[in-house]
């Protein structure tokens, strides 16, 4: 299902309704929630909205500081996408990286927006970055699972 906004009256706060996936910063100033491909961000009961996903969403995680990470899953060329948004503006992302399917199908991020993780399932791999100032991908470190159980 789709999540619904309602405006309360005589307010500017939102009441979100719904069972789609949704996360908070660690201060829970932040919460993200995600709906088919949208992104809606709630900061202190403002909300904003991001519809310029690039295909299905997958995962979304928001930090203290209000930056966003959100892995998408494109299938016609089974592509992986993580987008870095800021809450304050939307509009357009900060910075992305493309690798492959699964890539972005689990991410997080520091309360301080210093370090992201990124999963990619079908590789086995975490991949952590640190974050530049201008809010791009930075220092890559991978974390492989070597799994002799398994195939």
């Amino acid at each position: 299902r789709n999540w619904t906004q309602i405006f309360p009256a005589d307010t500017d706060y939102l009441n979100i309704q719904g069972d789609e996936q949704s996360t908070s910063s660690d201060d829970d100033r932040f919460i993200a929630t995600k709906s088919n491909s949208d992104i809606l961000v709630l900061h202190e009961g403002k909300p904003g909205l991001y519809r310029d996903s690039p295909g299905l969403l997958k995962s979304i995680a928001v930090s203290d500081e209000g930056i966003v990470i959100a892995g998408f899953e494109i299938s016609g060329p089974g592509l992986g996408v993580v987008l870095i948004l800021n809450s304050f503006d939307l509009s357009d992302s900060k910075s992305e990286s493309v690798w492959m399917s699964e890539y972005g199908t689990g991410v997080d991020i520091t309360p301080d927006s210093s370090m992201i993780a990124i999963g990619s399932p079908k590789e086995r791999t975490v991949y952590t970055y640190s974050l530049g100032e201008n809010g791009s991908f930075e220092k890559e470190h991978k974390i492989k699972h070597y799994d002799t159980t398994s195939e």
